[in-house]
């Protein structure tokens, strides 16, 4: 179990040398300004969705490991806490008027809002990341591509297959 601990902590460090870093990027990139287009990386409604289903999973898909990891684990501190108070409502007879009982429903409801709003907050952030680091990496993409080509050569009917050089002029 130690050895299962040691190695999630050295693959936290080592992916967040590895991240998109959102945190440097939104500083310069508002994620009001997104515009989607062919060919972003991070697709916002994938990222929010999967951090719905999986709070922080979105952040983890768009290389912010460490950040989808804090969603993680408030989600399952909210889960902890949602189980805990059920077992000690349950344990208690399910008495309404016993102090057992009040103290366990108000650990279920603190729980349940806390998972709650992970979850939401998580979904509405993955977007936001997905949304800033896509435009940072338009911004360091390069400014040319080659891609392929198979057509006619003007004044013949030969059909031709080769490389074509796009060169796009900011």
């Amino acid at each position: 179990m130690k050895k299962f601990g040691v190695l999630l902590v050295l693959g936290l460090i080592l992916s967040v040398s590895a991240s998109a870093q959102y945190k440097v990027n939104k500083q310069k990139y508002n994620y009001k300004d997104y515009e989607s287009q062919q060919g972003d990386p991070y697709n916002p409604i994938v990222l929010g969705g999967a951090s719905l289903l999986l709070p922080g999973l979105g952040q983890i898909m768009a290389d912010e490991v460490l950040r989808g990891s804090y969603f993680i684990l408030g989600a399952v501190g909210g889960c902890v806490l949602l189980y805990n108070g059920t077992k000690k409502y349950i344990d208690s007879g399910l008495v309404l008027g016993g102090e057992e009982a009040l103290q366990g429903l108000g650990t279920m409801m603190i729980g349940a809002a806390i998972f709650l709003t992970v979850q939401i907050w998580a979904m509405i952030d993955a977007m936001r990341v997905a949304k800033v680091n896509s435009m940072a990496l338009r911004d360091q993409a390069s400014n040319f591509k080659i891609l392929p080509y198979l057509g006619n050569v003007s004044n013949s009917d030969k059909l031709v297959a080769g490389l074509t050089l796009q060169i796009q002029l900011d």
